[in-house]
C-alpha cells in the first residue's frame, strides 16, 4: 500500500477522510451508525487509541494513536473498504465512495495536539450543527459517564418485549466485536416507538463508544467538565489538512424538505436519477435559497 505521509508510532495523528467530490454521505441515522460501529470494531481490533472523533455530513475527523504503521494503514484500509461495500449495496450504487488518499497529520507538540482536538470537537459548531461541543451526538463527548444524553431513562424491567430483545441482540453483537450492518439495524429498530428508538440509539453509541476520555482529560490536565468548557472557548487550528468548510445545517434542512416531498433517503441514489429528476430537485432547492455548490454536493452532481 502506498504511503502518502510520514507515519509516527505512538503519536497523536489527526485523520481526515471525506466523500468523493465532497458529496454528502450521511443522509440517515443508519449510515452514521454503520460507520461508527465499523470504526469501533476495527479500532478495538488494531488497538487504536482515539482522543477525538466527529462524524460530519460528508466527512470524518479523528485524533488517533497507533502502535505501528501497519496497524494504522490496515485499520483505515478496512474501514474504507467495509463501509464502501455496505453503503454501496444499501444505496444501489457502484464505484468509488471516499476521496483517496485520506489525509492525516502527526502532532508531536502538545499545543498542536490540543489545537487539533479542539478543531475536531468544534467541527459541528463551526458547521452550524450545534452551539456547544458537549451537545453533539457524533463527537461522542455527551457520552462521558452518561448512557442516555439524548433520551429518557431505559429500564429493561419496564421496557417492551421488542426493546428488550433489541438490547439483548445489541449486547451480543457488541461483545462479539461485530458492527451493526443495515440488516442488523433494521432488526433491532423495527416496530419501536420514537421514544424507544432514541433510547436504543443512545444505547448503541454508549456500548460501542471508543473515545479515550482519560487520555483526553490528561492532555489538558483537568477534569472532563472543565475540558468541555475549554473546548467551547476556542475553535482550534489545523494548518496541515485541507477541510471542507460549509454550513452543514443546510443539508439537514434539505433532508427534511425532500422527505416531506416523499423522498425516501433509506436507499436513494442520486447518481442514478435521470436529468429531469435532478433538475426538478435542483429547482426546488434553489427556490429555497440554497447555494449551487450545496445543491451539487447534496444531489451528487460534480461541481
Amino acid at each position: 500500500m502506498k504511503r502518502y505521509r510520514h507515519f509516527k508510532a505512538g503519536v497523536p495523528i489527526h485523520v481526515y477522510f471525506k466523500a468523493n467530490h465532497s458529496f454528502i454521505l450521511f443522509y440517515t441515522q443508519e449510515d452514521q451508525i454503520l460507520l461508527f460501529t465499523i470504526y469501533s470494531c476495527l479500532a478495538k481490533k488494531y488497538g487504536i487509541k482515539v482522543l477525538a472523533f466527529c462524524i460530519m455530513p460528508n466527512h470524518l475527523h479523528a485524533i488517533e494513536i497507533a502502535s505501528s504503521e501497519d496497524k494504522f494503514y490496515l485499520f483505515h484500509a478496512q474501514l474504507g473498504s467495509i463501509f464502501t461495500k455496505e453503503y454501496n449495496l444499501r444505496h444501489n450504487r457502484k464505484g468509488k465512495l471516499l476521496s483517496t488518499p485520506f489525509g492525516f497529520a502527526p502532532k508531536t507538540v502538545t499545543k498542536r495536539i490540543r489545537d487539533a482536538v479542539c478543531y475536531v470537537a468544534n467541527n459541528p459548531v463551526v458547521g452550524g450543527l450545534t452551539d456547544s461541543v458537549g451537545k453533539f451526538r457524533w463527537n461522542l463527548l455527551p457520552y462521558y459517564n452518561n448512557s442516555r444524553p439524548f433520551s429518557e431513562k431505559l429500564s429493561l424491567n419496564k421496557a417492551s418485549h421488542k426493546l428488550r430483545c433489541a438490547v439483548k441482540l445489541l449486547d451480543y453483537w457488541c461483545e462479539s466485536n461485530s458492527h451493526l450492518t443495515y440488516a442488523r439495524q433494521n432488526t433491532i429498530f423495527e416496530n419501536l416507538t420514537d421514544i424507544e428508538r432514541k433510547q436504543l440509539l443512545d444505547k448503541i453509541i454508549y456500548r460501542y463508544n471508543f473515545l479515550d476520555y482519560t487520555a483526553l482529560c490528561s492532555l489538558y490536565k483537568d477534569n472532563f467538565p472543565k475540558v468541555i468548557s475549554l473546548l467551547d472557548l476556542g475553535r482550534g487550528n489545523e494548518f496541515d489538512l485541507e477541510d471542507d468548510y460549509d454550513n452543514y445545517a443546510s443539508y439537514h434542512k434539505m433532508i427534511k424538505l425532500l422527505s416531506a416531498q416523499g423522498l425516501d433517503f433509506q436507499q436513494c441514489n442520486f447518481e442514478k436519477y435521470g436529468p429531469e429528476e435532478i433538475a426538478k430537485l435542483s429547482s426546488l432547492l434553489r427556490k429555497r435559497g440554497y447555494q449551487e455548490r450545496q445543491i451539487c454536493k447534496f444531489l451528487h452532481i460534480t461541481f
